[in-house]
């Protein structure tokens, strides 16, 4: 990272578009210089600053609540602006701004009850951060534009923890969508009854919607092979029971899997843009035989003619 302030002298001084800057006399502040040529005079000096963004890498190391070590980076992007309040303000803006950041981060970080906990609210701590950070640095003339943990990342086991932690999520809206129909079984044909059905029918409907928007997503990058991993995905996360529910996947049962559909299915279930496609085959593994027969339809319109 270079210099963002130095001095110029001489009767005349140029300023570049990205430097902003202050004419001096003994020391004092006598005029705001300009971009291109100013005039400086004999005693005169030019105080320039560089505007441009600079990048500050702060190693930090915590303990969350739980006693977790961590070791991480923090990225600070920030730049000068006011070349007045830079010029009367610290000397070494990198290392005040150092210490700074990694004051604030252990702080928060140890305020997290876990390490999942700070992974998960990773976003918001970078937030936290910005605001703290910007109201500190602005009366000294400086801008902060992101902060980021580009390696906060959970290390071996943890990995596991954090993953298990999403899980139980997804395992909690899955409960409450049990709920919902073990709620409907249990009424009478009453209006409460109707009600109430039609709450968990209109709540899979959005399960629905999903996995046909994902199907339509699988026949569109993996083409023949879509139809297998569908049935793949469905097995897994529906269950052997309800997938032979829908007319679909009956078709499919004398046929084998083409060569790589297995594979292809770990590579969809790795890809974080059919996640929403494949939480909601989850949620809606206790639903599904409220509306089979409406995903069924879907489905086999959409692969029509892919299947014999």
């Amino acid at each position: 990272m270079g210099n963002i302030s130095s001095y110029r002298s001489g009767l005349t001084a140029k300023l570049r578009d990205y430097e902003k800057g202050l004419v001096l006399r003994h020391g004092r502040i006598v005029g705001e210089a300009h971009t291109g040529l100013n005039w400086l005079g004999l005693m005169g000096v030019l105080y320039v600053i560089d505007t441009r963004q600079q990048e500050l890498t702060v190693p930090v190391s915590v303990s969350t609540a739980d006693k977790m070590p961590m070791n991480f980076n923090v990225v600070v992007r920030y730049n000068a602006s006011n070349p007045e309040e830079v010029y009367k303000g610290v000397e070494n803006i990198s290392q005040t701004l150092f210490s700074k950041v990694n004051d604030e981060v252990v702080s928060r970080a140890q305020q997290r009850p876990s390490y999942e906990a700070l992974i998960t609210d990773r976003k918001d701590l970078e937030k936290e951060l910005l605001g703290s950070i910007s109201g500190f640095i602005a009366p000294l003339g400086y801008v902060i534009t992101a902060v980021e943990f580009p390696t906060l990342l959970p290390p071996g086991g943890i990995a596991d923890r954090v993953k298990k932690v999403e899980e139980a999520k997804i395992e909690k809206i899955i409960a409450e969508k049990v709920g919902v129909v073990r709620r409907v079984e249990a009424d009478t044909e009453t209006d409460v009854f109707k009600k109430r059905k039609g709450a968990a029918i209109e709540m899979l409907g959005k399960e629905i919607d999903e996995i046909t928007r994902g199907g339509a997503k699988l026949k569109e990058v993996y083409g023949d092979q879509a139809i297998d991993i569908m049935y793949l995905l469905m097995g897994e996360n529906l269950g052997d029971s309800h997938v032979l529910t829908l007319g679909m996947a009956k078709r499919m049962e004398m046929r084998a899997v083409s060569s790589g559909a297995k594979e292809a299915a770990e590579k969809v279930q790795a890809d974080p843009s059919f996640i929403y496609f494949l939480e909601a085959l989850k949620a809606a593994k206790p639903l599904t035989i409220l509306n089979a027969s409406d995903l069924d339809e879907r489905l086999s319109k959409m692969f029509e003619g892919k299947s014999k």
